[in-house]
């Protein structure tokens, strides 16, 4: 393949690429689409052997045209088109130039054109599957640019042909050579030309895997030092974070994880269970000795049998449809330090689109990293919320410090029993007794069934009425133990005129974490005890590669909170434990090779990229090398401490100015000046040492070119006294072509019909740098001069000419 067309398929695939780049960022390959078009068309209007494209007055007009679409699309009621408008102008200038005849400056604007789409892109998103592409980007980037240097410099050489009139052009047949439209096929029939500092000589490729491994070797330079740069760069938010339009609009892009929202309809939930995406992963730490803490020693302390991570807290229920109220008290920012007895969560979420922050039990303080929000405390569902909610369209990286659970079984808890009235009323409305509503006219089976299952319960207790705890118990062992109901992801309704919870409870007999939590609720409340439903996530797993906790959608759970007259709220799940475990783990991707290497890959760009903040600065790099430093000082200072000890002289006799003058002050001042020389001594010597090494070491090799090149000289001499002299304009591969040629019949008599070929490739690597020849190889050459030199001799008489010149065609 020629190199003008490896630069221009490089080219294009540079701009196809970032587009993809920038489509994947904005969840809209639909530009990544129409760029792969305009490049086919592009390439088949602008490139040879057609050379057209838009003129100059028509590109201005698709210009103009593309700043009011973006325009519009700015000013536009639609927040996410707000932010998209600048990424799409871009897009739509970068299929101006595609369709433009192309030149040295569109070829320049279209690669800046492309690094614009992915500096957009890493805007748009902190996927791990953008630092590959990255990674990958870079290096076509650094290739596109190194193959452009080298078409530039064979258009250069090609206009050079045209001003000195160069007999190529005539001998082509096909006119003048168009620089522009060169393809490279042709140059093979010139000889070789010297322009400015360059040497072309037509014989030798330009891409060869010396360059690619070169272009390589400066890709992964430049990534490191990229890496370099952005450990050692305080990761620091200057000023106010960007807003595009008001408060009231939804972010950009908004992902809402569904099931975690402020209004779920029954059966959501089920829409991510099959799901094996991440949502969070946690280590846990002592909060203040930070020693790691295992997620089991957790639980169970927690007294569960997995641990809950909580999303949502949902109160009111009509029709199938929960719904999240406002209702209790204002919600209290939290500190953001902990200095008591307790675990330190350290968590990376996933963009999920839900304001919560998860974390297990309640926060008592949280710190948000890489971010200017902060973290607010709802005390009525004991929730963490996000200040300045953005709908999570990046990962977010926190920390949340809590108190050790307790062996009690009261855990979702806000506040104690003495502040509930407090605490549980807004404007004069009870908030417990919100717990207790049901839908008016509705439900009628399950208040039954509630009633029947109760009454049962205070059979069995005739002495007493069985407490609020006992009745809560009772219903969730009623749905969990009984063996009327089964746990299952099949959410098929049978009869559409119920209510979903009723068609599950006495149709379908089966469903998911949801129909079992839904049906608690409404139970209890019908028997007069506060309760609500909680989304989150219940579970787990250990990754094996980073060691941190892992959460997926698959793990995702709804549980029962309800207030039986303790000083917290009462964790209540009616869902089959066994079978939904069961279910969770057949839903486990199969993990094989390819898998570890992704998730490594995962966890190493979640930990060192997205989760890299300022503390973690501190911890991993800035704290390290002032250890190291100190470290260092303090050593020089005990040495200088210890010499100074030799002497008999304390810091105090240093600290007054006079004792300087003295005899003692004396001796001090030279016994330093003569170390301060020895070390200026010793360090000149290595240096000279090191230097006298390369340099032997260059002469060395120099040595070898040399002795090599008078071989070369003896061939050229023999030559010469053949009747063959080289021109100053001919090249030696030439001169080795035109003398082989010339002296066939009795080269090849001799075996010797590659000689003048190989002594000159030799040449050539000794002459631009690399490997001379090896003694064994110069022995070699010895013995085929020699015989070249008898055979030279027997001919002598059928060399007639006595110069010879470039090789005509």
């Amino acid at each position: 393949m020629s190199l003008a067309h490896t630069f221009r398929i490089s080219l294009y695939g540079t701009v196809i690429f970032a587009a993809a780049i920038l489509g994947r960022a904005e969840d809209g390959y639909l530009t990544s689409y129409l760029t792969i078009l305009m490049a086919a068309l592009g390439w088949y209007l602008t490139e040879p052997p057609r050379q057209r494209g838009t003129p100059g007055w028509l590109s201005n007009v698709f210009g103009l045209v593309a700043v009011l679409a973006s325009a519009i699309e700015f000013f536009s009621d639609n927040p996410e088109g707000r932010l998209l408008s600048g990424s799409h102008l871009i897009v739509y200038v970068t299929w101006i130039v595609l369709l433009q005849p192309k030149a040295a400056r569109q070829y320049w604007t279209l690669l800046g054109l492309s690094i614009l789409q992915v500096a957009v892109a890493s805007v748009l998103t902190s996927g791990g599957w953008f630092g590959v592409s990255l990674v990958a980007f870079n290096t076509l980037a650094m290739w596109t640019l190194a193959v452009f240097s080298l078409h530039e410099a064979d258009l250069q050489f090609g206009q050079a042909v045209l001003q000195t009139g160069s007999h190529e052009a005539v001998l082509a047949g096909q006119g003048p050579l168009q620089s522009a439209a060169f393809d490279g096929q042709r140059w093979h029939q010139r000889p070789a030309d010297t322009r400015s500092t360059m040497h072309y000589d037509v014989q030798r490729r330009w891409l060869t895997a010396r360059f690619a491994g070169g272009v390589f070797s400066l890709s992964i330079m430049s990534l490191l030092i990229g890496a370099m740069f952005f450990l050692l760069i305080p990761r620091m938010w200057i000023g106010q974070p960007l807003s595009i339009g008001d408060g009231r609009d939804e972010p950009l892009g908004r992902r809402k994880l569904t099931g975690f929202t402020t209004e779920v309809r029954l059966g959501d939930l089920g829409q991510i269970l099959e799901s094996s995406a991440p949502v969070l992963s946690l280590r846990l730490y002592d909060a203040l000795t930070d020693q790691s803490v295992d997620i089991s020693t957790y639980t169970a302390r927690q007294g569960g049998d997995e641990p809950l991570f909580r999303g949502a807290v949902l109160t009111r229920y009509n029709n199938g449809r929960w719904e999240a109220d406002s209702l209790g008290a204002p919600a209290q920012k939290r500190p953001l330090t902990w200095n008591f007895p307790g675990v330190r969560q350290e968590i990376v979420l996933e963009p999920v689109g839900a304001d919560v922050l998860f974390c297990l039990d309640q926060a008592e303080a949280v710190r948000l990293r890489n971010s200017t929000e902060s973290a607010i405390w709802a005390p009525t569902t004991g929730l963490t919320f996000l200040d300045a909610p953005d709908g999570r369209q990046r990962k977010l990286a926190y920390t949340v410090y809590s108190r050790w659970p307790d062996a009690e079984p009261f855990q979702m808890g806000t506040e104690a029993a003495d502040g509930r009235n407090r605490l549980f009323m807004s404007r004069g409305y009870s908030y417990l007794e919100h717990l207790r509503q049901l839908p008016r006219n509705q439900l009628r089976e399950l208040r039954a069934l509630a009633r029947k299952v109760t009454d049962e319960i205070r059979r069995r207790r005739p002495d007493r009425e069985p407490t609020p705890l006992e009745l809560a118990r009772g219903l969730e062992s009623y749905l969990r133990d009984s063996g009327e109901y089964s746990y299952s992801l099949k959410l098929d309704i049978l009869d559409r005129d119920l209510d979903p919870v009723e068609d599950f409870l006495f149709n379908r007999r089966q469903g998911n974490c949801e129909y079992f939590a839904t049906a608690l609720t409404l139970m209890l409340r019908a028997e007069g005890i506060p309760a609500r439903l909680v989304t989150g996530f219940k579970g787990g797993e250990i990754n094996p590669l980073s060691g941190s906790f892992e959460v997926q959608q698959r793990h995702a759970h709804s549980w029962v909170e309800a207030e039986v007259g303790g000083s917290n709220f009462l964790t209540l799940d009616a869902t089959p434990a066994v079978a939904r475990s069961e279910s969770v783990r057949s839903l486990s991707p199969s993990v094989n090779f390819w898998g570890w290497i992704k998730t490594l890959g995962t966890g190493f760009w979640d930990d060192y990229v997205v989760s890299v903040s300022l503390d973690r600065q501190q911890e991993l790099i800035y704290q390290p090398l002032r250890t190291m430093t100190m470290q260092i000082v303090n050593r020089v200072k005990a040495l200088a401490g210890s010499l100074l000890a030799w002497f008999g002289v304390d810091q105090e006799f240093l600290s007054n100015p006079r004792n300087w003058f003295s005899l003692t002050g004396g001796i001090i001042t030279a016994v330093i000046l003569l170390l301060v020389s020895a070390a200026i001594w010793l360090a000149r010597w290595t240096w000279n040492w090191i230097r006298s090494l390369l340099q032997t070491r260059r002469a060395s090799a120099v040595a070898g070119q040399h002795r090599f090149v008078a071989f070369y000289d003896r061939f050229c001499r023999l030559l010469k006294g053949a009747g063959l002299t080289r021109e100053p304009a001919v090249t030696p591969e030439e001169f080795a072509r035109a003398a082989a040629e010339r002296l066939q019949p009795a080269l090849t008599g001799a075996g010797l019909a590659a000689f003048p070929l190989e002594i000159t490739r030799w040449f050539y690597r000794a002459r631009f740098g690399e490997a001379p020849p090896s003694e064994q190889e110069l022995a070699e050459l010895d013995r085929q001069l020699g015989q070249l030199e008898r055979v030279l001799a027997t001919a002598r008489g059928p060399a007639a000419s006595t110069r010879t010149s470039a090789p005509r065609p």
